[in-house]
């Protein structure tokens, strides 16, 4: 069987307010601005070997956009597609998505927007003298220069989502997209899954799901960014609660 998706390459979400968002994500966590368009605030990890990992839109109020995967060829985006509309629901193809062209976007049977590609632009640091981020290191498997904010990830690592039937969507996912689900925690007092974990290669996950006793669909539990080691979490943490946001 053709195996459909390869793995998450970014998240959009919406901020009411966009400058306040990227200022957070570049000076406390560590990203880099790398374009604007439109309104659009595109974003990338130090190590993130495509354009951009996370984009930050102008909404009403914080929201998960879309996730996005890439497909492991231009023939199973097509394929998956197909599986899409015969599972039920209707997406569309749009020609245009910034830096990485014809994408297939749909909303899942939960709420959730997923837009499918495979064309990519990579990211290519040049000068050796530029700012963080856009520089080029001296490590071959390096992408670009380490950022120079402590404790800043070096890549997107995974998405997880909210949803009123925990099994119901991950089995949707396994039998459409051909997510593998990896584990679940089902309640000690009832037959319950508040929590499973789904992957499209050989991470341990790209894609969670936690239950919700909300009514409202589609809606985000967090996107998790990778670091190298347990001290960068440490250090990542420590300069996050002296700076006043507060860590559960």
């Amino acid at each position: 069987m053709i195996t459909l998706l390869s793995h998450l390459s970014y998240v959009a979400i919406t901020s009411p307010d966009v400058e306040a968002s990227v200022e957070f994500y570049k000076n406390q966590v560590g990203l880099i601005e790398v374009d604007r368009v439109d309104g659009a605030v595109y974003l990338r990890c130090w190590g993130d070997y495509y354009a951009y990992s996370v984009v930050v839109l102008p909404g009403d109020e914080p929201s998960l956009a879309t996730m996005a995967w890439r497909t492991s060829s231009p023939e199973a985006l097509e394929e998956a597609a197909r599986r899409v509309e015969a599972a039920g629901i209707q997406g569309e193809w749009v020609d245009d998505v910034h830096l990485i062209g014809r994408a297939y976007r749909f909303v899942g049977p939960w709420g959730h927007s997923l837009t499918l590609h495979w064309d990519v632009t990579r990211h290519h640091a040049t000068d050796a003298n530029a700012l963080d981020g856009e520089a080029a290191s001296i490590y071959p498997d390096r992408p670009s220069r380490r950022s120079s904010v402590a404790g800043a990830p070096r890549q997107l690592d995974h998405v997880t989502v909210a949803t009123s039937d925990v099994d119901a969507f991950a089995a949707w996912y396994r039998d459409v997209l051909g997510f593998r689900i990896m584990a679940r925690t089902v309640l000690d007092e009832a037959p319950i899954s508040v929590f499973s974990v789904l992957t499209t290669n050989e991470k341990s996950h790209d894609l969670g799901v936690v239950l919700d006793g909300s009514t409202r669909a589609g809606r985000v539990n967090h996107y998790a960014f990778w670091v190298d080691t347990r001290e960068e979490l440490l250090i990542a943490a420590d300069i996050l609660g002296e700076n006043g946001y507060p860590i559960e």
